[in-house]
This record gives structure tokens, C-alpha cells and sequence, in this order.
């Protein structure tokens, strides 16, 4: 599957990485696609939550979503409280007999013009049990209230912990 032109891949080296972030973005693109495979180092079989900031902004997101497991679903997933940083992902958490991962792609359209910016996501996060509930799926819809051209984004897990070795984001521009 092609995202459009690669701009620039991280892949997680050994200890992990407390933050993903990417910096210097060219505005010759009209959108931006994350696509994240990543792995956190929360404690337990929990998966962790995957924010983003844009140009270290730290105020003005938003965004709310539809969340279901094979056991449940939740309508209306609303991440607006958090309003210093936007829902991208969720990675899985590395258990003991190894990591499940969490997948997202994320579009960014028009990131590079001075209207706020739009984000659409979509989550698959794999857990470690055969239970239903150990799998997660997200459409959300985001927000940065904020018209400046995204010239960086930096991604962190909602506990703190690190995104483990080998997880891998990569940034693609579409024209």
C-alpha cells in the first residue's frame, strides 16, 4: 500500500524511546500520514494510549472518536479533557511472551495552510490473550485549533512509559 512520498521513518533502538518525533517538516505537500506499529512499556498486558503534539503546541486539541474491543464498544470516545494533545494510537503493551502491537494510520490534510487542522484516525491495537476484549479499534476524529503550518510533531504515550524497541513510526506527504 502506498501513503505517498516517505519523508521520514524512526524505528525504536534498544531501551526504547520516550518520545517519536519528527521535526523539520517540508510544506511542499498538500497532507501528512502517520502510520504508526508501536509497542509501549506500560506496566502489565495494558495497551497505552499514543498522543501527538504539532510544533509544541500545547494547547487548543480536541477530538472524540468510536472505540470497540471484540467484547464491547464505546460511542462517542471523547478525548476533549485532554486538550494539551491529540489521540493518535494506541500501542500495545509488551508482555511476557512479547509485544502485541498497536497500528494506526493518521491523515492530516492541508497541514501546511493557515486554517486549523483536521486529523482522522483509525486504530488496531493486538493484545496477548485470546479473550475478546484484549483487542482494541478506534475511529477518531481530531483537531488542533491553531492555523500554523505543522512544521513537527512529537508523539508520547499516555503513561509516561516508553515506546519499545523496534516500534516504528513513519511520516508520509501526499501531493
Amino acid at each position: 500500500m502506498s501513503y505517498g512520498t516517505l519523508i521520514s521513518s524512526v524505528v525504536v533502538g534498544a531501551g526504547g524511546s520516550a518520545n517519536i518525533a519528527f521535526t523539520s517538516i517540508p510544506s511542499t505537500y498538500t497532507d501528512l500520514v502517520l502510520v504508526l506499529s508501536v509497542a509501549s512499556s506500560v506496566a502489565g498486558t495494558n495497551s497505552d494510549n499514543v498522543f501527538a503534539q504539532f510544533n509544541s503546541v500545547t494547547t487548543g486539541y480536541g477530538n472524540t472518536g468510536l472505540s470497540g474491543t471484540g467484547g464491547s464498544s464505546a460511542a462517542g470516545q471523547n478525548y476533549n479533557a485532554l486538550t494539551s494533545k491529540v489521540f493518535v494510537g494506541t500501542s500495545s503493551a509488551v508482555g511476557v511472551s512479547g509485544p502485541g502491537w498497536g497500528t494506526a494510520t493518521v491523515l492530516i490534510p492541508n497541514y501546511a495552510g493557515s486554517t486549523n487542522k483536521p486529523l482522522h484516525t483509525q486504530v488496531a491495537a493486538e493484545g496477548y490473550s485470546t479473550a475478546a476484549n484484549d483487542t482494541v479499534n478506534v475511529v477518531s476524529a481530531g483537531i488542533m485549533s491553531n492555523t500554523a503550518a505543522i512544521n513537527s510533531i512529537t508523539l508520547t504515550n499516555a503513561s509516561g512509559s516508553n515506546f519499545a524497541q523496534n516500534s516504528i513510526v513513519s511520516l508520509y506527504g501526499v501531493k
